[in-house]
């Protein structure tokens, strides 16, 4: 993961190589941001589905939860979240 901190908002490049842009999910539960990916096997004797989450505690005085946004493309999932 990398990470950009501007004046407006905190960047997030999250690399998830493999994972379709509808099996990537980002979501707030208890103040924490979730960005989770998917991947199904890759092979018939595969005995695990991939799956990739990080978490991350934000400090809801200083972001707007309501704000945040994210793009997956290529395998990188990109996450924006405002300043307040």
């Amino acid at each position: 993961m990398k990470h950009k901190n501007t004046a407006d908002a905190l960047h997030l490049r999250l690399f998830m190589p493999g994972v379709a842009k509808e099996d990537a999910k980002v979501y707030v539960d208890n103040g924490e941001l979730i960005a989770e990916g998917k991947k199904e096997k890759d092979f018939e004797d595969d005995e695990d589905i991939f799956v990739l989450r990080v978490r991350m505690h934000l400090p809801l005085d200083r972001v707007k939860v309501d704000a945040i946004t994210s793009e997956m493309k290529n395998g990188v999932l990109k996450v924006c979240i405002p300043h307040t």
